[in-house]
């Protein structure tokens, strides 16, 4: 997939966020993939990172020669939300990257992540189509990510499945709501081109996307 900055992107650097966290604190990285956010806390000296996925394949093949022991990883699935709590309850920091606009229930994680005991949140995510960016409206994805199987599971089967995704508005107040302080956001318009425009990168029919994130504490 080709993206294309079409906006003036705020400066950011997220590694920046990284610095501001304390060593020697319980983590949890949600979605984690690879488990990069989550290792390079390790590399910051945490006391203990929990890697949570719904499959391991990812992760254990770009993990093979890691140096550290303070790990483990967790195969489970984060839209189940009784069970995520039970992951991330004492957790003093949570990673949260690349899924949100993903889950069947973007509230309930939110929520979760809300009732851990967390003082510090990285979460970044995305709104696919800028031109129905209301939560309360769902959006019927197809995956292109569906030919690389780490993405979802319900990928592998290229289905069509109905989602909402949360703006960065909604994500912000939600969160503020809930008693955390917006240290340093990000929020910027890209356009996407999908497989069938490429090669020929036509960049005046594709569709424009919202990516963004936030650190935040309490």
């Amino acid at each position: 997939m080709v993206l294309r900055l079409v906006s003036s992107l705020v400066n950011f650097d997220i590694n920046s966020w990284f610095d501001s966290i304390p060593s020697n604190l319980l983590v949890a990285d949600l979605a984690c993939g690879s488990g990069r956010y989550g290792k390079r806390l390790l590399e910051r000296n945490a006391q203990f990172v929990d890697f949570l996925d719904i499959r391991q394949e990812w992760f254990n093949e770009t993990n093979t020669n890691l140096k550290f022991s303070n790990y483990k990883f967790h195969q489970c699935n984060i839209e189940d939300e009784v069970s995520l709590l039970e992951k991330i309850i004492n957790a003093n920091v949570i990673l949260y990257s690349g899924h949100l606009y993903h889950s069947i229930n973007p509230t309930a994680i939110l929520n979760t992540i809300c009732k851990s005991k967390a003082g510090y949140l990285v979460l970044e995510s995305k709104v696919s189509d800028i031109n129905s960016p209301d939560l309360n409206e769902p959006k019927i994805l197809k995956h292109y990510e569906d030919s690389t199987p780490y993405y979802n599971a319900w990928s592998e089967s290229g289905l069509t499945i109905e989602v909402c995704q949360p703006t960065f508005a909604f994500t912000k107040k939600f969160l503020e709501d809930a008693g955390w302080t917006i240290v340093n956001s990000f929020n910027f318009i890209e356009n996407m081109i999908l497989p069938d425009q490429l090669p020929t990168l036509d960049y005046d029919n594709n569709k424009q996307i919202q990516r963004f994130g936030f650190f935040a504490v309490r």
